[in-house]
């Protein structure tokens, strides 16, 4: 009766295990790549594909937002410079004239607010069409500008006044060289490797897909 029931007892399921056998783990292929099941690869996070590239404009469009740019923001920067200027002059005395007052220490601020006011929307003009120029160096050149500017409206009193027409040219022109010559060069496309399994009709396929 004893060996009948025992035989009965190997057929329900795992009773007829061995005790020193566990019961066999279920296992899960995981494909990493492109064929990858989002929600079950281990770096979903990870994209197969690199991040685009940024856009860069051309240079002529690019500086073409740059001279509008710079157009708009030297406004603000004339006025916050004259401004200061008045500011400094009025309790200090600093650039009182005989003949003009504090306007003269008004309108220096203005000019050099001017300047710097115009170098700053170079730089963000050109940030916003995808350059990648230094802040530094369009304000040094906008400053150098803006010195030379100030040569030209001194040598310019009494001698030609078609000079003072060409006064705010030194710091516009420096404030586009001082971005344009600090561009940084676009990172080229890295190259990569990555196996790639997929499946057909005769079976699992492991290859090597990459960009070059």
């Amino acid at each position: 009766m004893l060996p009948l029931f025992l035989s009965l007892l190997l057929w329900v399921p795992r009773v007829g295990l061995a005790a020193q056998d566990a019961p066999l783990p279920s296992t899960r292929l995981t494909l990493s790549g492109p064929l990858a099941d989002p929600e079950s690869s281990p770096d979903s996070g990870q994209s197969w594909h690199e991040e685009p590239e940024r856009y860069r404009a051309p240079l002529g469009l690019r500086l073409l937002t740059e001279v509008g740019a710079g157009a708009v923001t030297a406004v603000g920067g004339l006025l916050a410079g004259g401004l200061l200027g008045t500011l400094v002059c009025i309790p200090t005395g600093l650039g009182d004239t005989a003949y003009l007052g504090c306007l003269g220490a008004a309108l220096v601020g203005g000019v050099l607010g001017l300047a710097e006011g115009y170098a700053l929307g170079v730089w963000w003009g050109g940030e916003s069409v995808g350059g990648d120029g230094s802040l530094l160096a369009t304000l040094l050149g906008g400053t150098l500008g803006a010195a030379l500017s100030f040569a030209l409206l001194f040598a310019a009193q009494g001698v030609d006044a078609g000079l003072y027409y060409t006064a705010p040219l030194p710091f516009i022109v420096g404030s586009h060289l001082g971005y344009e010559f600090s561009q940084r060069p676009s990172p080229e496309a890295s190259s990569g490797i990555q196996p790639v399994v997929s499946f057909s009709s005769r079976g699992a396929l492991l290859g090597l897909g990459g960009r070059f």
